[in-house]
């Protein structure tokens, strides 16, 4: 993979270029609400009220208070993974909205040290021609596991010709998980797009790290025989982006809740989704990455939450020279 391939994954993170529809922007307040109500829950009325006798006073040099000690000590671990998780989102708003704002000096402040990607270049100021109108960000994980994250081929490639490794980063460090769902704007459309994003401390602040894709269990099997799903017109491979464009006729008359392309080989997927019918959009393509070393694209329809079947695979060999 090329640094082009990952300005496309990681200015998804300030301009909506993920694919994916994850709902529940809701469960962020709820979840704040639920932590909240935990701290209001040690009960400290039931203790003001039976202050009456005086052993009380007795046993606050005492050595009982130790013994209660371990719960009081869970009541403010609380409290302070609560501000933390505080912090995380605050990281997360402040960055967002700096993208918001088209401030890149300003985002990249949020920027952690490692982060393979510099916010200043051209090519990026060039991402930033769509609008971010709104966003929302909830906390999906507050102790999420390194492992999974050095086990991911796309963040690993990364670190493979720096200074530290993807392993040396993450050593010590804390890991949240965040989930955004963001509603961009251009040329006048409207797309809202969810997405998760890697946040990490460095030297005990939050920085924002990388974006975060579980890697996709590509599904096996020849293309259906159906031709009512036969609407793939072929893949068009841009070596030098290193994205795949899947032609589509048709899509519209499919009654479908996602049209999906993976990358074999980089176990990503893309999706097509439409928020108000049934059926698919009626667009007459999209893109996903590819791995230019040698991948194969497969095209999915999901029908339903159960159902998944296979309409299109195409594959891609450097020595062919497809573009």
């Amino acid at each position: 993979m090329q640094r082009r391939q990952y300005l496309a994954a990681l200015t998804a993170a300030s301009t909506g270029l993920f694919a994916g529809c994850i709902g529940g922007d809701d469960s962020n307040d709820d979840s704040n609400g639920s932590e909240s109500e935990d701290d209001d829950t040690p009960t400290e009325a039931p203790t003001e009220n039976t202050p009456t006798p005086e052993p009380t006073e007795t046993a606050e040099p005492t050595e009982t208070p130790d013994n209660n000690e371990p719960d009081d000590a869970s009541g403010s671990d609380d409290e302070t993974k609560l501000s933390e998780q505080e912090q995380v989102l605050a990281v997360v708003d402040s960055y967002l909205n700096a993208i918001k704002q088209k401030n890149i000096e300003e985002a990249t402040k949020y920027l952690h040290a490692s982060h393979p990607y510099n916010l200043s270049d051209e090519d990026m100021e060039a991402q930033l021609d769509q609008n971010l109108e709104s966003y929302d960000s909830e906390i999906v994980d507050s102790s999420f596991d390194t492992e999974d994250i050095t086990k991911t081929d796309t963040i690993e490639f990364w670190f493979q010709n720096t200074d530290k490794t993807l392993s040396e980063v993450l050593e010590g460090e804390e890991v949240t998980l965040v989930e955004i769902t963001m509603e961009t704007t251009t040329n006048g459309e409207t797309n809202e797009t969810t997405f998760q994003n890697l946040v990490l401390t460095e030297d005990g602040d939050w920085k924002i790290f990388l974006p975060y894709q579980k890697p996709a269990d590509v599904p096996g099997g020849k293309p259906v025989d159906n031709e009512k799903y036969q609407i793939i017109d072929g893949v068009e491979f841009d070596r030098e982006a290193e994205r795949a464009r899947i032609n589509i006729s048709g899509a519209g008359d499919i009654e479908a809740k996602e049209l999906v392309a993976y990358s074999a080989s980089l176990q990503e997927e893309s999706t097509v989704w439409s928020k108000e019918s049934d059926t698919l959009p009626s667009v007459n393509y999209f893109t996903t990455i590819f791995d230019p070393t040698g991948d194969e694209i497969v095209v999915t329809l999901r029908l339903n939450e159960n159902e998944e079947v296979v309409i299109h695979r195409e594959q891609y060999k450097p020595e062919s020279g497809t573009e």
